[in-house]
């Protein structure tokens, strides 16, 4: 798969950008000149939101009324699409709207087309502290590589917001136990299916991201990941006899104590949870091997090599790991955003980024309008 080009309007400080893409780019700049927002609006097509920011509002270049984002893509056996996405102010409202080929769509119909992997230096932060994050990354690859999964994460949210709704009703006394009965078997069901596909992507990952670490780290160092859910609960009658086991509980607390909304994601270096032991450099390079076995992961289940969406990544890392970087990247298609013209190798376009603008670039290939 090749980002042949994309072309970008009014997103947050660009203002009229074209850019026509190689195998290996490079887009150097200084801080806050929006090289990280080139790599936001093309991860936006490829996953229908923000990597950045849940405010659909912060997206729209500050005064315009409209923005949006077009790419055109090539796949491996010639056929080629069209992804749009387009934002309009309306007052304080803000709305989308998702084109492929040129014809309206969902959001889900958006997944699946262009296949991404995004590096953000944020991943190391809020992979580190933050237990949602950890489940989203797992959820976000899923949903883009089984669009079943996506229908079974949305069916699941609103099955478990109902039976939440119940609990608390039953806590207050207004409802009893049959009501929330009713809603067990559905949240059985569905929960039971996401622990399996979780299980299942983390035992695929793990084959993979052991020789990324030691390659990256130049370190005998065991990298590992553990989903914290117990297998037995793929199981949906298993499911359902531990929700009617915690029926009390949850009733106390008014919400649901069990389930993949709760579970985590805890990487491990050599057998340990790696969050209070490891180092800031080692915790940056086993996200880096994470998303490198993303990466993988998507290529076997599409035949399709994702497009690399490295932010700030040579930040930290010496010149050997640099290297082993873009090697394993190998022909993939790459864009790089770096302050530091060091990293930058002979056979790569260069596209200087300054104030919202690409300014200069080394083969004339990306021009502003």
């Amino acid at each position: 798969m090749r980002l042949a080009e994309v072309n970008i309007s009014n997103f947050r400080n660009l203002g009229d950008v074209v850019i026509k893409f190689q195998g290996r780019n490079f887009l150097i700049g200084d801080n806050a000149q929006g090289k990280t927002n080139i790599l936001e609006a093309i991860h936006y097509l490829s996953v229908g939101n923000s990597f950045k920011t849940r405010h659909e509002e912060w997206l729209v270049k500050r005064g315009e009324l409209f923005g949006s984002v077009k790419g055109g893509l090539v796949y491996n056996d010639g056929r080629s699409t069209v992804l749009d996405v387009v934002w309009g102010r309306e007052d304080e409202d803000i709305h989308r709207q998702f084109k492929l080929n040129g014809v309206k769509v969902a959001r889900k119909n958006l997944l699946g087309n262009l296949l991404t992997v995004i590096f953000s230096p944020d991943d190391v932060s809020l992979l580190r502290l933050q237990p949602a994050q950890r489940r989203g990354f797992l959820d976000s690859l899923i949903a883009r590589t089984n669009k079943v999964y996506h229908a079974d994460l949305l069916d699941y949210t609103k099955t478990l917001k109902q039976r939440n709704q119940l609990l608390f009703l039953a806590k207050i006394g207004r409802e009893d136990y049959i009501e929330i009965e009713a809603w067990d078997a559905k949240l059985a069901e569905l929960g039971s299916r996401i622990i399996k596909d979780r299980l299942g992507l983390v035992g695929q990952l793990n084959q993979k991201i052991k020789l990324f670490f030691h390659t990256l780290a130049e370190s005998q160092k065991e990298f590992s990941i553990i989903y914290t859910a117990d297998p037995k609960f793929t199981d949906p009658a298993a499911y359902k006899e531990k929700l009617f086991h915690n029926r009390s509980v949850d009733i106390k607390s008014g919400h649901t104590n069990f389930g993949p909304h709760r579970d985590d994601l805890l990487l491990l270096l050599d057998g340990q949870d790696a969050r209070p032991t490891a180092s800031q450099g080692e915790f940056r390079l086993m996200i880096l091997a994470l998303k490198l076995a993303e990466g993988e992961y998507i290529n076997q289940r599409f035949n399709e090599t994702p497009v690399y969406l490295m932010d700030d990544v040579f930040s930290e890392l010496d010149a050997r790991k640099a290297k082993a970087l873009v090697g394993f990247l190998g022909d993939a298609q790459a864009i790089y955003t770096t302050t530091d013209e060091r990293f930058v190798t002979p056979d790569a376009q260069v596209m200087i980024v300054r104030e919202g603008a690409i300014t200069q670039n080394q083969n004339e290939l990306a021009k502003t309008i």
